[in-house]
């Protein structure tokens, strides 16, 4: 232990151990060698060395040491390929129908039984089986590895693309060969509250040839602008202390009062009328009788022409339930279609997706409104300060 404190001595700057070094070592001989001691020599150290380096110096030793960091985390941090199949709509297509149609079948081929079933046919997700229970894992397979997502291809509406992420690209394609398999078999399966469909193979389940993440070269830039930051903080906390301790401060409690507050959770859905001049009674219809949490908005062509289309915003603070708010308004309003005179068509653009972030609170705008308002409270303070002290001299 005696050795490594004399190591830690050698960290020191030269001109202190040239005056300090014989009494130290003697101090060393007499005191206890414990690992507390060697701790308070390296803490020692390392700030008798920030009170002589120069700024470039220190923003050297923090950008390697951020670059270092960073590099092992992207090293470190798996591969993530994506399979892509792509289905459409076979004949007959009715938009409303063949849409509610697919939201049942998804809703059964992504059920906890199917995905459980698959997890252990092609042993996905190992180690986070061994860490949690299996409900977790396909509840995070389903939210954050599977999508269903329309595809604009000169039929809105009618191309949709299924996609799944995982570490291993030979499984990721076997995945998604399976789920695009089992959809087709559910939309042939009689439902009682959903009409059958029939869904057709455009594009089979890609091989990725090449990870879409993580990306290797912005973590390392990251980690490369935090060092460069946290060299600006210790200069900050040295000279100007008030101003750092009061942005951290403001820092932290605006964060903590953003974890506080509940989020929300925002599902939208896009669907278009035709004629182009219904679309503004269709959305005072809609609402005059939707739900107070959904929100509908008519979408403006160039030059505020009316486009026809209107945009449902369905918000609550889960993110299924902000889903079935949205789903279920799209299915109204394809039941109530007929009945509305001015109308010819309707159809949907883009169905309710299953939000993946929450919309609010901004948890990084908090953060940075705090630091930036206790840094400004912190430099008033320190001024302040610097102007009620009293100034000595001779008369």
């Amino acid at each position: 232990m005696r050795r490594l404190i004399r190591l830690a001595v050698s960290l020191y700057p030269p001109a202190w151990r040239k005056r300090y070094g014989a009494e130290f070592d003697d101090l060393l001989e007499d005191a206890g060698s414990r690992w507390s001691d060697l701790w308070d020599v390296l803490k020692g150290a390392f700030a008798m060395q920030l009170t002589t380096w120069s700024f470039t110096r220190i923003a050297a030793l923090c950008g390697v040491a951020g670059l270092a960091a960073a590099a092992a985390i992207a090293i470190a941090t798996p591969d993530r390929y994506i399979s892509t199949a792509v289905l459409t709509f076979g004949e007959p297509f009715h938009n409303g129908e063949s849409m509610l149609g697919l939201q049942r079948s998804e809703t059964d081929v992504l059920s906890p039984s199917n995905l459980t079933r698959i997890v252990t046919t092609f042993n996905l997700y190992p180690e986070e089986r061994r860490k949690m229970p299996m409900e977790e894992v396909v509840s995070e397979m389903r939210n954050r590895a599977i999508q269903i997502t329309p595809v604009v291809i000169g039929q809105p509406g009618r191309v949709f693309a299924l996609r799944f992420v995982y570490r291993d690209r030979a499984k990721a394609a076997a995945v998604t060969r399976e789920l695009t398999s089992l959809l087709i078999a559910s939309a042939k399966s009689p439902h009682a509250d959903a009409p059958l469909i029939s869904l057709e193979v455009l594009d089979p389940a890609s091989l990725p040839q090449t990870p879409f993440a993580p990306n290797r070269a912005a973590i390392i830039l990251a980690g490369l602008a935090l060092g460069l930051l946290a060299a600006t903080l210790i200069v900050g906390v040295r000279r100007w202390p008030l101003v750092a301790a009061s942005g951290l401060a403001a820092a932290l409690l605006a964060g903590a009062i953003s974890f506080a507050l509940p989020a929300r959770w925002v599902s939208i859905a896009v669907m278009r009328v035709s004629p182009p001049e219904a679309a503004a009674q269709v959305v005072a219809a809609l609402q005059a009788t939707a739900d107070p949490n959904v929100q509908v908005t008519a979408i403006r062509a160039a030059r505020r022409a009316p486009s026809g289309a209107f945009q449902i915003r369905a918000t609550s603070r889960d993110r299924f339930q902000a889903q079935a708010i949205a789903r279920q308004t799209v299915t109204q309003m394809t039941e109530r279609a007929p009945k509305i005179a001015a109308l010819s068509s309707m159809e949907v653009l883009d169905p309710a997706s299953l939000p993946q972030r929450p919309s609010s609170p901004n948890r990084l705008s908090f953060v940075l409104l705090g630091l930036i308002g206790g840094l400004l409270l912190g430099g008033i303070w320190q001024r302040l300060r610097r102007e009620r002290r009293p100034v000595s001299g001779i008369a």
